[in-house]
């Protein structure tokens, strides 16, 4: 709860010193929302996905590129909707897509 209350003082002064930030107030008003739900009783959530993003290019660098422009874009999509990312690479890929397809949290 310590996080949330420090997210939304930081957000705030923020909207306060750029009032016309209208992505920010949104993320204000929902941290306060995810506030009032805690308080009120209800159980925080995750819930994870995987994306599999693809792209071509006549380069292995252009390819690269555009695989890293569509990344982008996705990220701010989501970001947007209120739900954060992280890139999965390596080792820690196969495990994370492991545990996603067998169900384990």
């Amino acid at each position: 709860m310590s996080k949330i209350d420090k997210a939304i003082q930081v957000k705030q002064i923020m909207l306060e010193a750029d009032p016309t930030n209208e992505k920010l107030r949104t993320e204000v008003e929902r941290l306060r929302r995810m506030k009032k739900k805690i308080l009120s009783g209800e159980t925080p959530f995750s819930i994870n996905m995987v994306f599999s993003v693809i792209s071509q290019g006549s380069t292995e660098n252009e390819a690269i590129e555009r695989l890293s422009h569509k990344i982008s874009i996705l990220r701010e999509e989501l970001r947007s909707m209120g739900i954060y990312t992280e890139d999965l690479r390596g080792l820690g890929a196969i495990a994370a897509l492991n545990r996603f397809f067998r169900g384990e949290q």
